[in-house]
């Protein structure tokens, strides 16, 4: 795990702007919420295990970045969603069973569930972009 969190931290860090610098880097699964038709993530919160393909997710002091599962990133083309970090919220962090805890992500182009392994991940993320405690 710590490999490809590693990685990916090298990877945005050749890409950062002058000033800015990395404040932490997560796995997590990020996808809208819940549609009527999705059964992943409802078999998910049931079960309270995460099923899906988890991808680093790293906070800059300016943007939130969702890099590229595995080795499709390439030089020019290294993440899938950048965000500005103003422009980010986090809601309170929710357990579902014993293993899944989500966080509702509010961003300027819509709401997003990011779902972690780990509680400790979620907690720092959610506090690190605002959350009530």
């Amino acid at each position: 795990m710590s490999e490809r969190l590693d990685r990916g931290v090298v990877l945005v860090a050749d890409h950062l702007d002058p000033y800015e610098r990395v404040e932490l880097a997560v796995l997590a699964s990020v996808r809208p919420p819940l549609r009527r038709l999705q059964l992943r993530p409802r078999l998910e919160r049931f079960l309270g295990v995460l099923m899906s393909r988890r991808r680093v997710i790293v906070l800059t002091n300016q943007r939130l970045l969702i890099l590229r599962a595995g080795e499709a990133a390439t030089a020019d083309d290294w993440f899938d969603v950048q965000l500005d970090r103003r422009r980010v919220r986090a809601d309170v962090v929710r357990e579902h069973g014993g293993a899944l805890f989500t966080v509702k992500l509010m961003t300027s182009v819509r709401t997003q569930t990011a779902a972690f392994k780990r509680k400790e991940d979620a907690i720092v993320l959610a506090r690190a972009l605002g959350a009530p405690d």
